[in-house]
Parts: C-alpha cells; structure tokens; sequence
C-alpha cells in the first residue's frame, strides 16, 4: 500500500497538478472522495490512509486538505504565501478561548450540582 500511495502522490503533483482542466493550464484541484478512494484502490478511506498521503504529498511539495466530501490540493508555495496570523491577533483570541473555557468549566460545575440531587 505504500508503494501505492507514495504512486498517488506523484501523480497528483507532477501530472494532475500540470493537466490543462477547468479553464487552467496547472494549478490547484480538488478531488472528490469516491476519485480518490479509486486512485488508491481501496473500498473505504482510512484516516491512517488519508494521513499516509497526506504526508506523501507534503513531502513532493503538494498540500492536501480534508474537506469532508473531497480533498483540495495545492502546492505549498501558494499556502505559504498566506497572511500569517500576528502573534497579537493569537495572543487576543487565546485570552477569550481561555474566559470561555472557564465559563464552560463553571456551567460543568453547576450541571453535575443538579445531577448530583438525581
């Protein structure tokens, strides 16, 4: 199965990626599950599967993305180009997570309160 998946992985980098299809001559795609289920050659999609061709990709320079219903691929110098989120900005949203998870942990206490008197 290795063999097959780092197979896979070629052929989605150097040849997919470099098709001419949906009015682009390379670029990025998607792939819907029951496509890839086919390129592997397996009946059912294992997170271990998905995560040996994920790493399989990444290795050649191909990110791959799970989105439930079909998997997106891109190379890596284009997601590398995204924003990059500031460490302010985290540092802001961590600060909320961590009051909601501290409202969260108070309701907890009040539920298992109530379920206590069951």
């Amino acid at each position: 199965m290795k063999k097959r998946i780092e197979s896979v992985a070629s052929t989605l980098y150097f040849q997919v990626y470099e098709e001419t299809f949906g009015g682009k001559s390379r670029g990025k795609f998607r792939v819907d599950r029951e496509d890839l289920k086919s390129l592997l050659g397996v009946r059912r999609l294992h997170a271990i599967t998905i995560q040996k061709l994920a790493d399989a990709c990444l290795r050649l320079g191909l990110v791959m993305i799970d989105l439930d219903t079909y998997f997106a691929f891109a190379e890596t110098q284009f997601v590398e180009n995204w924003r990059k989120l500031p460490e302010r900005i985290c540092q802001n949203y961590l600060e909320n997570l961590e009051e909601d998870a501290d409202v969260d942990a108070d309701d907890d206490d009040d539920n298992d309160e109530d379920d206590e008197d069951i």
